[in-house]
């Protein structure tokens, strides 16, 4: 009936996260299903019986609630092969699913722990899991760096896992993940990996979350590509990124930059914004803010190869070419 963390992520099955789908947003086991049992509000509800009555009330108002979805969801889980279901900690919810599962004689399995030993599981993964050989890629803002990650094989997208591009601009138009969600899909990706991965150049933080310890000194330690770009195409690149956010997000950002810039400066983007000048909001920004923050520390780096990516296409096979050159030597 239960299978342990461990074995299910070696086996080819779909796990089905029957937790609320705010629990399932936070993280969950990634390429799980979201079939809950319980929407938010009711898990609010069956949280606060469960707290102040005790379980035996709180299971009796959630056969109430559950009874009458029950066959539409039992009809969703059927469709997907020997599933394995989960919810916190592989109690009251898994177990009532997997009964009726099994009386409608659907094979299932319960995921031992729950999400809660997932959670321990990559806790301890991230601290022994084996890193491969990384090739980061630098560069000053607006090179196009995350572009050319998604078109290379063997890379992952940092800033993709994270919803955030890592700025104080990076959450525009992005719905930015939890540290566990993070976590759970770097610890993903490393398992899946080759001989090496491409990744890029980050600080320990994007956002508000942090890269793992020790995923954050293998990129310290890894083969550095510095990005270089046409700054036309810099700008052309920025604005793609912030372009589609309103004048209103786009100043709220400006008032946290203030005080890095000078009040000139920052009434001209201001003004750049309400004209809707997003070229010149771009420029600016380059010019007396992510030039100015980062190109002097970034510049006093030692770098194993340099691309210009003002053409992504030949950016892409240039480092295609040196990375085979690279690892075919190692």
């Amino acid at each position: 009936m239960e299978i342990s963390i461990g074995e299910a992520l070696g086996l080819n099955k779909t796990f089905i996260d029957l937790r609320s789908p705010k629990e399932f947003r936070e993280d969950t086991i990634p390429g799980a299903v979201n079939i809950p049992l319980f929407d938010n509000k009711e898990h609010a509800i069956m949280g606060t019986l469960y707290h102040q009555d005790g379980q035996e009330k709180a299971f009796e108002e959630g056969l109430k609630i559950v009874t009458p979805k029950l066959n539409n969801m039992i009809k969703q889980i059927s469709k997907h092969k020997d599933p394995i279901v989960f919810c916190w900690r592989g109690g009251m919810r898994s177990k009532c699913v997997h009964k009726y599962l099994t009386s409608k004689d659907i094979e299932s399995k319960i995921l031992q722990g729950g999400y809660r030993e997932y959670r321990r599981h990559v806790n301890k993964e991230l601290q022994q899991v084996k890193i491969p050989k990384l090739i980061v890629l630098y560069g000053l803002a607006g090179v196009g760096k995350t572009k050319l990650i998604r078109k290379l094989n063997n890379s992952v997208d940092l800033e993709g896992f994270a919803q955030h591009r890592a700025s104080l601009f990076g959450g525009l138009g992005l719905e930015p993940r939890s540290q566990k969600m993070f976590e759970s899909l770097l610890l993903h990706s490393l398992r899946s990996s080759e001989d090496f991965l491409i990744v890029e150049g980050e600080s320990r933080r994007i956002g508000d979350l942090h890269i793992p310890g020790r995923f954050f000194n293998a990129m310290k330690g890894g083969i550095r590509i510095w990005i270089d770009c046409d700054k036309q195409k810099r700008i052309q690149n920025l604005m793609g990124d912030y372009g589609k956010a309103s004048k209103e997000e786009l100043k709220a950002v400006l008032v946290q930059l203030k005080k890095f810039l000078s009040k000139t400066v920052y009434l001209r983007m201001q003004h750049y914004v309400d004209i809707n000048d997003y070229e010149k909001l771009a420029e600016i920004l380059l010019d007396k803010y992510y030039d100015e923050k980062y190109l002097h520390n970034l510049s006093r780096n030692r770098y194993d190869y340099v691309v210009d990516a003002t053409d992504q296409g030949k950016a892409v096979e240039r480092i295609r070419t040196f990375i085979n050159e690279t690892t075919n030597q190692a």
